[in-house]
């Protein structure tokens, strides 16, 4: 049966890590700020009418501002998500409404 090996002495400060760090120089640069992305037109014309409850409307400015940002890079592609989401969904609430007129009407005719 061995002895373990001795510790520190009492009063000294116990060895951590590996050592010192190497010296490494400062990081590189990262060059000059990029220009912000501009918001495309068709994408707030989108989202905004269709918080208006239109409903063709921003469908089509949907569709067309999402291929604009797709070839130029311009930023605003959630507003045309959003426009579309909104346009499809008042064309959908639009035509419901419209089969419960008729079908009211028809029944009361």
């Amino acid at each position: 049966m061995t002895t373990p090996p001795p510790g520190p002495a009492y009063g000294t400060a116990p060895g951590y890590g590996y050592g010192t760090a190497p010296a490494y120089g400062p990081p590189p640069g990262y060059g000059p700020p990029l220009a912000p992305r501009r918001t495309n037109a068709m994408a707030v014309a989108a989202f905004v009418s269709g918080l208006l409850g239109f409903a063709v409307v921003p469908v089509v400015l949907g569709h067309v501002a999402l291929r604009q940002i797709r070839r130029s890079g311009d930023s605003g592609g959630w507003m045309a998500v959003v426009g579309l989401v909104l346009g499809y969904g008042t064309c959908l609430l639009y035509a419901l409404l419209l089969l419960g007129v008729l079908a009211f009407w028809g029944a009361h005719a």
